[in-house]
This record gives C-alpha cells, structure tokens and sequence, in this order.
C-alpha cells in the first residue's frame, strides 16, 4: 500500500521577497551611507540634501536611503567634470542607472570594471579612461540613491529620469558600452 504525503503549507505559501521585504533606512538620516564596517561604498555616497547639477537643472539627494538599498535608481556624478564647471566648462558627467540587486553589488559592479582589460564594460570606467587617465578610479564618482522603485517599474522610472535630466543626451548615459 502506497500513501501520498499531503500539501505542505510551505507549497501553499506564495513566495514573494518584495513583499516580505522591509525598506533598508540609513542609519544617519543625514546620509546615505549604511555604517557597515569595511564598506567600500559608503565614501562614495552623497549626504542627503545635497544638490547635484544635472545639465543645467538641479536634483537634491533624498533622505532614507543608503547603499543596502535594493530596486533603486541610482546617479554618479564625475567629481573631476564637476569641479570645472565653476570655470564655466561643460562636460558630461553624469550617469544615472537602475539595479534590482542591492546598490552596493552594482557599484562593485562598476569597480570591477576599472582596469585595462574590461573598462569598456562600465561607462563610468569607460567616462574615466577617456578623461581621467591619471584619476583611473571609481573614487572619482560621488553616488547617491534617487528612488527605492517596484522591480517592474525599473526600467519606466530609469527612463523617467535620464529624460527628466538629459543624460541620454548630454550625460554619461549616452556612452556605448560593451556587454
């Protein structure tokens, strides 16, 4: 005689992360950085109010997120470029991005692209190499998380923003990398 076991309750279960999911907070609300020791990101990271100038309009870092952050857009903004604007030069330098993996694997993501053989990989690595020879670095980038954002809508907020700020045109989205 054969006997069939029964439906568990943990096959009845719908498993959904998103929904179990509670949103990562920064522990400093002034900053986006998570406090985790030996963190590689968090120098990286904006402080929240800050104001980023995009193409002639501003953006001001928001409150509440940090590098754990998963399902974000997320902005680098090339600190070098940056810094020439004052002298009234216009250069492109930023990137805005989307992951539905935590920022902090995305940005090693881009780290991981910062040497001779795959900085075609990154535009940021690629935005580097073509300007920045003697600063080859990520630390050149200062980051910040925009928008904590459904998976499904990751692609429609993405495109939002590089529309809304211009980077597909006048920005580092524009730059053709390898895949």
């Amino acid at each position: 005689v054969a006997t069939r076991k029964g439906t568990s309750i943990g096959n009845r279960v719908i498993r959904n992360s998103a929904i179990g999911r509670a949103p990562v907070r920064s522990l400093d609300q002034e900053t986006q950085k998570c406090a985790s020791s030996g963190c590689k990101c968090c120098k990286h990271m904006g402080r929240s109010g800050d104001i980023f100038n995009i193409n002639r309009s501003e953006l001001a870092v928001p409150n509440g997120y940090n590098c754990k952050t998963a399902d974000c857009i997320y902005m680098a903004q090339c600190t070098l470029c940056n810094s020439l604007r004052s002298e009234g030069i216009l250069l492109e330098d930023t990137y805005i991005g989307q992951t539905s993996q935590k920022f902090h694997k995305r940005v090693n993501g881009h780290r991981a692209c910062f040497n001779a053989v795959d900085y075609k990989k990154s535009a940021l690595s690629l935005h580097a190499m073509e300007n920045h020879l003697d600063h080859f670095d990520i630390g050149i980038y200062k980051m910040a998380v925009l928008k904590e954002v459904n998976p499904r809508r990751l692609n429609r907020e993405e495109f939002r923003f590089i529309e809304k700020f211009q980077t597909n045109s006048f920005g580092l989205n524009r730059c053709k990398v390898e895949r």
